[in-house]
Order: structure tokens, then sequence, then C-alpha cells
């Protein structure tokens, strides 16, 4: 059947009954989700939401990144975030500045494991997406950091994406000269490789 037109009460355009339903997507995380420091309108979650409207599934993505969060801090405000909007699926992706820190990862695993509860009650659809340290690093604490990402989202049955900067990090041509945060050109590999991970699935749930 042909989709039917309708129009909206107090509003003069036209709305297609058979389109698909926007998706609200929640950009959770810190200065890696923020963009930091470049304009709101280059940091991946504005090019994440453009590329999948253009690709023909709508969505609405709100970028809530922090510059400089934990994963303690960024728990402490899920309740906030859920209290001031609605949405439909939420990509978490923190623990950079645990990492940085040396913070224990018992810790972060706790935290990440208890933001999934919190969005999966709201109802939200989860992604976690993985981060890794410097190779500099200890490579102990570096290997059980990353591989607390995939038995977190194992264990709470959210889909995974291993690795937030793949393709971008220590690209000298694609992040700041910090080497940590990506350029406008890295912002855009990495909304790509997202919304490539997140298209299949939203146009499943639209279906």
């Amino acid at each position: 059947a042909r989709p039917v037109s309708r129009l909206v009460p107090g509003n003069e355009h036209a709305v297609c009954a058979g389109a698909p339903a926007t998706t609200k997507v929640l950009a959770f995380g810190d200065s890696l989700r923020a963009g930091y420091p470049l304009p709101t309108s280059q940091a991946y979650p504005a090019q994440l939401e453009s590329m999948l409207n253009q690709e023909g599934v709508p969505a609405k993505v709100t970028n809530a990144g922090v510059s400089g969060d934990t994963s303690a801090q960024a728990l402490r405000r899920v309740d906030w975030s859920l209290k001031n909007g609605r949405y439909d699926m939420v990509l978490i992706c923190l623990g950079a500045n645990d990492g940085l820190r040396r913070l224990p990862l018992a810790d972060l695993e706790s935290n990440l494991s208890q933001m999934i509860e919190k969005f999966r009650k709201a109802g939200l659809k989860t992604v976690v997406i993985g981060i890794r340290l410097p190779s500099n690093f200890p490579e102990a604490y570096r290997k059980g950091f990353e591989e607390l990402y995939p038995r977190v989202a194992k264990a709470k049955g959210a889909d995974f994406l291993p690795f937030l900067l793949e393709g971008v990090a220590m690209e000298d041509a694609l992040n700041l000269s910090d080497r940590i945060h990506p350029n406008e050109k890295g912002q855009k590999i990495v909304a790509r490789r997202i919304a490539d991970f997140l298209k299949p699935k939203l146009r499943k749930a639209a279906g």
C-alpha cells in the first residue's frame, strides 16, 4: 500500500504516515564525544546525524559529551540526561580519562555496568564503544582496560563496537596537535564508522 499523507494540526506541512520514525540517539561520553575543542557542528555526533539522515535512516543525535569526565562523573549525570530528554538509543563511550589517570579498572567496569543498567531500565537500546590506551602504558593495565569493554557489553547484552578511533588514533593528519582528539577529518571518519555500524540495526528496528 502507498503511504498516506496527512496534515498535522496547526501545521501546513503534509507528513507521510508511512515514513520511518526518527530514532533519537543519545551520544554519551567525554571530550572524545563532545568533539573538544571543535565546534559542535564538527563533532562526530553531528556528522553522524547528518550521514544517517542523508542515507535514509532518520535520526536525531544529541551530543552529551562532557570534556574531562571520568566514568564515575558520567554515571552521576545519567539520571539528569534521562529526565531532560526522550531517547531510543544510547551510545556509551567512556573511560579514556579513567585510563589516562590509571584509575582502578574494577571501578570503571562497575561504572559502565551501572550506566548500561540505568539506560536499559529507561528503555534505551544500548551500544558500548571501546577505547584503547597508548602503547606506552604498562601492558597489564592496558590489556585489562581494553578487555573490560567487550566483557561488560556481553554481560549486559549491549551491542559492542570495539574501538572508537579505529583508523584515526595516532594519525597526525587526522588529529589535533595533542594527538588525542580527532580534528574535523578524523571526526568524519569516526562518524562514518559508527553510521555503518548503526544503519542495519536502525533499519531492522524501523522495519
